[in-house]
């Protein structure tokens, strides 16, 4: 079942945006990512066979855009160490929410980060979350319970 790129752009910008923007915590790459994410899409040659499959293959995608470009974002960090990142808002419920989700969330690896975005910022199930990231279901349950722990003892 082939996709029409404007529905499928139209359905999900969205929620890659937001996910995206969890996972990067600026808007522009938040931006910039999405873009790369249907670019792909467009650019991709699988046939879906449900129409559910092509959520979790953007969502897939988006998230591994986004570890790429963390990992590209540390190397060069390690080079020019005055780099200010300054990004610009992006509306979601409350700005001290955000603000607390991402303090939480500075404190787990990128594996642990997702898991827990796409469990109560996206309300995903473990088993929609298990097919994003390509694991069993007991993996992801084991990583969000691990991140937990890892964020209360930081916290205490």
């Amino acid at each position: 079942m082939k996709q029409d790129i404007a529905e499928v752009y139209e359905l999900y910008h969205r929620l890659i945006i937001k996910i995206t923007y969890l996972q990067l915590g600026n808007i522009e790459e938040a931006q910039e990512v999405t873009q790369e994410t249907f670019i792909r899409f467009l650019n991709q040659v699988i046939d879906f066979k449900k129409p559910e499959e092509v959520k979790w293959w953007l969502i897939r995608v988006a998230v591994n855009i986004c570890l790429d470009y963390r990992r590209k974002l540390l190397v060069r960090f390690k080079y020019f160490r005055d780099i200010d990142h300054q990004s610009n808002k992006f509306e979601l419920n409350s700005v001290e929410i955000k603000n607390q989700l991402k303090d939480v969330l500075k404190k787990v690896d990128g594996k642990t980060k997702m898991a827990i975005i796409l469990k109560y910022a996206q309300e995903m199930e473990y088993g929609d979350i298990a097919q994003v990231m390509n694991v069993p279901e007991g993996t992801v349950k084991t990583i969000i319970h691990r991140g937990l722990e890892k964020i209360r003892r930081k916290n205490e």
